[in-house]
């Protein structure tokens, strides 16, 4: 498969998208993904500039748009406490309150565990039990 194709493939086949959509999203007409598609682009430079903005924009890998070599994504991020955090929208005392507790002893965070596990099902088992007396 060549350049040209792999763009059309990533597109049609992957992304689902159109021309329209797919130029807007790199902010060029659909007679220029057309272009691409058609293997119609004569200057180099225009090229590497697209090939590059399709690689950022869609998080594909230049090298697999260039070449075909597989992978065609990256890799997915490893796990970080920190984004798993900023994507919880975690408050900086529940950041601070999570770091704190992994700097106790295992017998703490023991004893914390089995307090915080017996408060969470007190509470649920009583709001449970306010609905019974409700319904």
């Amino acid at each position: 498969m060549e350049l040209h194709e792999r763009i059309r493939y990533l597109r049609r086949d992957v992304l689902h998208m159109t021309m329209d959509e797919f130029g807007e999203k790199i902010c060029v007409s659909r007679d220029v993904i057309n272009n691409i598609e058609r293997n119609r682009l004569a200057h180099l430079e225009q090229k590497r500039y697209l090939i590059r903005l399709i690689a950022l924009v869609f998080d594909i890998r230049e090298e697999w748009l260039l070449t075909g070599d597989e992978p065609m994504k990256w890799p997915p991020p490893a796990f970080t406490f920190d984004r798993h955090m900023e994507e919880h929208h975690a408050t900086d005392l529940e950041r601070e309150l999570v770091k704190a507790y992994f700097n106790i002893s295992e017998e703490a965070r023991r004893e914390v565990t089995e307090n915080l596990y017996a408060a969470i099902a007190n509470t649920h088992d009583a709001r449970w039990h306010e609905e019974d007396e409700e319904g």
